[in-house]
């Protein structure tokens, strides 16, 4: 989860499309993850994060952003898969608790 944070802090466009699963990679809107690179990113914070299998996991976090001089966060419980020794980003739901 982080190094998919910082990877849209960046700009690095492939690595976020290469951190997802594969049955979702070649579905992929680039422009669409390219606007998300194009958000003035500035803190990740980890909520909690579970493993609730050998090779599946969940990532709860508030992702904080600016856009015209406001301060707005991101919430997620993302669902990551892990394929060899690698884990890859799958979905996400909004918390609303």
């Amino acid at each position: 989860m982080r190094s998919r944070y910082s990877a849209y802090a960046l700009g690095l466009t492939d690595y976020i499309i290469n951190t997802y699963s594969p049955e979702i990679s070649s579905k992929l809107n680039r422009k669409e993850i390219e606007s998300g690179t194009q958000i003035n990113w500035i803190k990740l914070s980890i909520k909690k994060s579970q493993i609730t299998s050998e090779n599946e996991g969940y990532v709860h976090f508030k992702a904080f952003y600016r856009e015209q001089g406001e301060t707005f966060v991101l919430e997620e419980r993302s669902r990551f898969i892990r394929i060899d020794s690698s884990w890859y980003y799958v979905d996400g739901v909004f918390p609303t608790e």
